[in-house]
């Protein structure tokens, strides 16, 4: 079973490599980890299973990134505070193998116009880079109203090279490159700011307008509770502690 499942792993990684069709691709990628939750049931977290949930949340985290929100796809009010929140709580919980801590700093009842499953993918994405690439221990995850945008700010320790930053974005199917196509989208934008030995990076978005039908923000424990969720796809190498892949 340990080579089917890696030969299963490798063949998928080959066919998104190959741009082949994404539908087909999700619902191979589905019975693989079906098979492999069958497997873990069965005998136990051994090593080779391991390396099979990581690899395979690998794919899923880059077919995310390679999958733009539609213009067409409904907005709408979306609690950035809430989100921000659970998502912090959730990764500061499953990153222990990364010895880092993650809090949320924000203003509470900020709301963005949006499409809510692309930004989440966004804050999620720019979480994973500072936990991944940044310096020190402490990551803050923050919200706030900036003029007429609502903002979520990423901050930690280090420099975050401008180059890099700006040459990510233009990396199809990387973090930054999902990052800055769905504030493109939003009319929004992607910012860096350095100072006093911090990088931060803003995603603003429009708040929303008062008419907006709302968005439920997800509860954490659903999160936590599905080991394919956003959470888990998005730090995989944060939360099971395996060297970091390229994700800018």
């Amino acid at each position: 079973m340990q080579t089917e499942l890696l030969d299963d792993l490798q063949r998928m990684q080959s066919d998104f490599a190959a741009h082949r069709a994404q539908s087909g691709l999700r619902n191979r990628l589905q019975n693989y980890f079906d098979t492999l939750h069958t497997c873990e049931t069965a005998e136990g977290a051994v090593p080779h299973l391991f390396a099979a949930r990581v690899g395979g949340l690998r794919l899923l985290r880059a077919m995310q990134n390679d999958s733009l929100p539609q213009p067409t796809a409904p907005c709408f009010s979306v609690s950035l505070s809430a989100l921000c929140e659970n998502a912090a709580f959730c990764a500061d919980l499953l990153c222990r193998a990364s010895a880092k801590r993650i809090f949320f700093t924000g203003e509470a009842g900020v709301h963005a116009a949006c499409r809510p499953q692309a930004v989440l993918w966004v804050i999620l994405n720019l979480l994973s880079n500072a936990l991944e690439h940044g310096a020190g221990r402490y990551v803050f995850l923050q919200t706030a109203y900036i003029g007429t945008q609502a903002a979520v700010t990423v901050a930690n320790e280090g420099d975050f090279s401008v180059p890099v930053f700006f040459s990510a974005q233009a990396k199809s199917g990387g973090g930054l490159w999902f990052a800055a196509k769905t504030a493109h989208l939003h009319k929004g934008g992607l910012y860096l700011a350095q100072s006093e030995g911090f990088s931060t990076v803003t995603l603003s978005l429009p708040a929303a307008a008062p008419d907006l039908p709302q968005w439920a923000v997800p509860d954490f424990t659903d999160w936590l509770a599905d080991g394919l969720s956003p959470i888990y796809a998005s730090l995989c190498d944060s939360i099971f502690g395996t060297p970091p892949c390229e994700n800018l």
